[in-house]
């Protein structure tokens, strides 16, 4: 990002930008967590994604020149620092290849948040029906550090992550689980989170390395989403590649009448 960058403070509940807006602003977090949001064609809103300290957003309405396609709102208190769309742009003038490679990315994030949101209507557990939520091991592995206890959750949201070891540095977020693992490219410091959204249960991959599976379905920075949603019953949570020893099973239970 350019040095001229000017810091702005949201409180909990602001809204940064809303959808149909003109994009004149690139924003860097410096401070909290940010909900990208979008509605669908049947008026619903749903959270596309949770952007916490280091992020950039709004650049995607700017480099392809079109009103805001999202609304984003902050989460908690947030403090970012905002770069001007022509201040923004001049950064790729000396690289002719940027901007085409740069649009292609952005238009291809947009076609995914499509389909997400064609494909998540009517998905999900609804947090209202939610009697109770637990967390197992799924593998030997996992076993191994947490052993056969059942993890009740209570309070959302639930991060899982990898214990930091040595000199590595602070995590911005308290771990609520952390498993111990050399393969540091498998499983990151903060790695995914089980969460509410639209008034659904959620699993978010935390910007990890590799990415997370949900009921086999991967989500990650570089996949279609970051975000799934559960099931009731059994839910498989499978950490980094498809053969990952760090396995998990959620268990979401309605409640009783």
């Amino acid at each position: 990002m350019p040095s001229k960058l000017t810091s702005h403070l949201f409180k909990a509940g602001d809204v940064i930008y809303r959808a149909g807006q003109a994009s004149e602003t690139v924003f860097l977090i410096e401070q909290g967590e940010v909900e990208v949001l979008r509605t669908s064609h049947d008026g619903e809103t749903h959270l596309l994604g949770m952007l916490g300290p280091g992020k950039i957003f709004g650049e995607s309405g700017v480099i392809l020149d079109q009103p805001r396609l999202t609304t984003t709102r902050a989460h908690t208190n947030v403090v970012v620092r905002a770069v001007d769309r022509v201040t923004f742009l001049a950064q790729f003038k000396d690289a002719p290849l940027a901007m085409p490679l740069l649009r292609m990315l952005c238009e291809r994030l947009i076609d995914a948040d499509r389909h997400l949101l064609s494909e998540s209507s009517g998905d999900g557990v609804d947090l209202v029906q939610i009697g109770q939520v637990r967390l197992l091991a799924a593998s030997d592995f996992v076993k191994n550090q947490i052993g056969h206890r059942v993890i009740d959750i209570a309070r959302l949201p639930f991060r899982v992550g990898r214990r930091p070891v040595g000199e590595q540095a602070a995590i911005p977020h308290e771990i609520d689980l952390e498993i111990v693992s050399r393969d540091t490219l498998q499983m990151s410091h903060e790695h995914f989170a089980i969460r509410s959204g639209d008034g659904k249960l959620l699993i978010e991959d935390l910007d990890s390395q590799t990415g997370t599976l949900v009921n086999g379905r991967r989500i990650a920075r570089f996949a279609e989403s970051r975000v799934a949603p559960l099931n009731w019953g059994e839910n498989a949570i499978v950490v980094g590649a498809v053969d990952s020893p760090i396995r998990f099973l959620l268990i979401v239970e309605r409640k009783t009448a």
